[in-house]
C-alpha cells in the first residue's frame, strides 16, 4: 500500500511511461514478425518454382528465426502491456474514488500522453505555417523583432513573447525549440500569465525541454489563475472532458 496520494500519483506515472514504452517496442517487434512471415511466405512460394542455393535455405532458416524469436518477444510484450494497462485501470478507478482533479487530470494526461504530443504537433505545424505565410507579407516585421530583441533585454514580456512565438513557430527567427522555452520560462519567472501559459505548452508537448504532465498542470493552472484567458479556457476544456 503506498504511503500518501503523491506515492499513489508517482506510481501511475511511471506506470504510464512504462506502458507507453512497451507499446512502442511491442509494435516494433510485431513489425518484424510479420516482416520475418511475409518473407518466408514468399520463399515458400517461390520454392516450388524455383531452385534455391544452399545460401538461400540458410538465409531462410536465419530469418525464421528471427521470425520465432520476434513473435516469442511480441507476444511476451503483449501480455506485459495487457496486465500493465489493467493495473493502471485498476489505479485509475481508484484515484477517481480518492484522488482530487488535479490528480486524476495528470493521471489522465499521462495515460493518453502520445496523443496530446501527436495533436500538439500537428496543431504546432499548422499554425506555423499560417505565421510564417502572415511574416513573409509583412516587410517591416524583421524591425519588430529587432526592437524585441531590445526590450526583452530590458525585461519587457511583452517583448519576450514575441520573440518566443518567433523561435517556436520559426516566423522570423529561426526555429528553436530551446531558445522558445527559455523565453517561456523567462516569462514564467517574470510571472507574465500568457508566458506562464506558454510554458505550461512547452512541458506538455516536450518543447526545449523533457515532457512533463505534472508541471504543465502547475503552470496552466497558474497561468488560469492570474488571469490568462487561454489558459482558462483550456482548464474548462479539459474538466469537461
Amino acid at each position: 500500500m503506498y504511503e500518501s496520494q503523491d506515492q499513489k500519483m508517482d506510481a501511475f506515472n511511471r506506470e504510464a511511461k512504462l506502458f507507453h514504452r512497451l507499446k512502442l517496442f511491442y509494435w516494433v517487434f510485431f513489425g518484424l514478425s510479420l516482416a520475418g512471415a511475409t518473407v518466408c511466405l514468399i520463399f515458400l512460394i517461390l520454392i516450388n518454382f524455383i531452385q534455391f542455393s544452399q545460401s538461400v535455405y540458410i538465409l531462410l532458416i536465419v530469418i525464421s528465426a528471427v521470425l520465432l524469436l520476434g513473435g516469442v518477444t511480441a507476444v511476451s510484450l503483449g501480455i506485459a502491456k495487457m496486465k500493465i494497462g489493467n493495473r493502471l485501470d485498476s489505479d485509475w478507478k481508484n484515484l477517481q474514488a480518492s484522488g482530487s482533479d488535479e490528480e486524476l487530470m495528470i493521471a489522465f494526461f499521462s495515460v493518453h500522453r502520445e496523443e496530446f504530443i501527436t495533436k500538439c504537433q500537428q496543431e504546432r505545424e499548422l499554425s506555423a505555417k499560417k505565421a510564417q505565410a502572415l511574416v513573409s507579407q509583412s516587410p517591416d516585421y524583421a524591425a519588430q523583432i529587432a526592437d524585441a530583441q531590445v526590450q526583452a533585454k530590458q525585461g519587457d514580456p511583452e517583448a519576450m513573447m514575441v520573440l518566443f512565438l518567433a523561435t517556436y513557430y520559426g516566423a522570423g527567427l529561426p526555429q528553436d525549440d530551446k531558445q522558445a522555452f527559455a523565453w517561456a520560462k523567462a516569462m514564467s519567472d517574470l510571472k507574465f500569465p500568457d508566458g506562464i501559459y506558454a510554458l505550461s505548452n512547452c512541458y506538455l508537448s516536450g518543447v526545449g525541454t523533457e515532457t512533463d504532465i505534472k508541471l504543465f498542470w502547475e503552470y496552466l493552472e497558474e497561468a488560469a489563475k492570474l488571469g490568462s484567458q487561454r489558459a482558462i479556457e483550456d482548464l474548462q476544456m479539459y474538466s469537461q472532458n
